[in-house]
């Protein structure tokens, strides 16, 4: 089984937020009618635009969880500023849920080698896991040593890596964003099978992989083949998102909260010579 994942980021690539919101309102139709469980990462900065959204997710049953603050690699925020920004945008999220918030993914998956002071943040502020970790190489951050199934940092912090397909370090993450939407449908198949054998699998997107209508533009950040990629195939998003998505699946919440599943999990320490 797997966990769909949504990261909700910048509305530049879908405008204003009345259309950030329309673009998600297929995927939120879907969800209700499979009763399926879902983990939310939102960037903090969006979290006091957002406040209707969140509360509707949340009392639907899904898990809000926490995509940074505002949305920039670890590297660049330094422990001092990413630990004030945990904070913030951690108390933010839970002043409208009223519960804990336990996830956090990293911004572009950069948690990597260079940033290896990050679980330990993450753990003392009270986060009880983490989905920020491409085990593959990647041109904008990768971190190809980690371990491909989940496992547990030296601290206790669960990592839910992101589950890739295919050899050595050269592994692509199939099963979300872009590469979901540009993939062979046989591609996406097979990554699926695999991975949905494995506890804490799962898959990602955004709100602007499903708008179909938006013209295309380039974001001066990304560059004119990136911004290709990121309008690309958006009318197969949804099927694909319905291909994947299972009757009555967890939020990674939910599956880091199941003792049962994550004791089997491993202990992996990068800084243990072997």
């Amino acid at each position: 089984m797997l966990t769909l994942t949504v990261d909700i980021e910048q509305y530049a690539s879908s405008g204003s937020e009345g259309r950030f919101l329309q673009s998600l309102q297929p995927l939120l139709n879907i969800l209700t009618s499979l009763e399926a469980q879902v983990t939310f990462f939102i960037v903090g900065d969006l979290v006091h635009k957002s406040v209707p959204l969140v509360r509707e997710l949340h009392e639907n049953g899904h898990e809000i969880a926490l995509h940074g603050y505002s949305h920039q690699f670890l590297k660049d925020l330094g422990p001092t500023k990413f630990r004030s920004e945990l904070i913030k945008g951690k108390e933010l999220i839970e002043d409208i849920v009223q519960e804990p918030t336990i996830g956090f993914r990293a911004p572009y998956f950069s948690l990597t080698k260079e940033v290896l002071w990050a679980p330990e943040i993450l753990g003392s502020e009270g986060f009880v896991y983490s989905s920020s970790v491409l085990p593959s190489f990647n041109p904008q951050s990768g971190y190809p040593e980690a371990p491909r199934e989940p496992f547990r940092w030296p601290n206790g912090l669960i990592e839910f890596p992101s589950p890739t397909l295919g050899l050595g370090k050269f592994r692509l993450p199939i099963l979300g964003g872009a590469y979901l939407r540009l993939s062979p449908k046989l591609l996406v198949k097979v990554a699926q099978r695999i991975s949905t054998k494995k506890q804490g699998a799962w898959s990602y997107c955004h709100p602007y992989d499903f708008d179909i209508d938006e013209e295309f533009k380039v974001r001066e950040e990304n560059g004119w083949l990136f911004s290709k990629l990121l309008f690309a195939r958006r009318h197969l998003m949804l099927n694909r998102i319905k291909d994947i998505v299972t009757t009555g699946s967890l939020s990674l919440g939910q599956i880091a909260n199941t003792a049962s599943v994550t004791n089997q999990f491993s202990i992996w320490d990068p800084l243990q010579k072997s």
